[in-house]
């Protein structure tokens, strides 16, 4: 449709929250801070907001990515060493 956006749901919200990278500091991002946090990730990395959801809903959604679903598989992780997970669940 063209319109560079952010869908927050239930994986992107809980892949910036506290639990996992550690963008927000509730253990999901809510839908207002996760739009924000996407939008400065877009500037930071030169990438329309719609291919960073993309990206993020891919890498936790079930049947797709399957890497950082509600039970996420830490071990095949790439981004891991940033995550706040490790602390919270040791």
């Amino acid at each position: 449709m063209g319109i560079d956006g952010v869908k927050p749901d239930i994986h992107v919200c809980r892949f910036l929250g506290a639990n996992r990278m550690g963008e927000f500091e509730q253990e999901q991002a809510g839908v207002s801070e996760a739009v924000a946090i996407v939008r400065k990730m877009s500037e930071q990395l030169h990438l329309p907001m719609v291919e960073i959801d993309s990206i993020l809903w891919s890498y936790c959604a079930s049947h797709y990515g399957e890497i950082c679903t509600a039970t996420p598989h830490c071990d095949a992780c790439v981004v891991r060493k940033f995550c706040t997970r490790k602390e919270v669940y040791g």
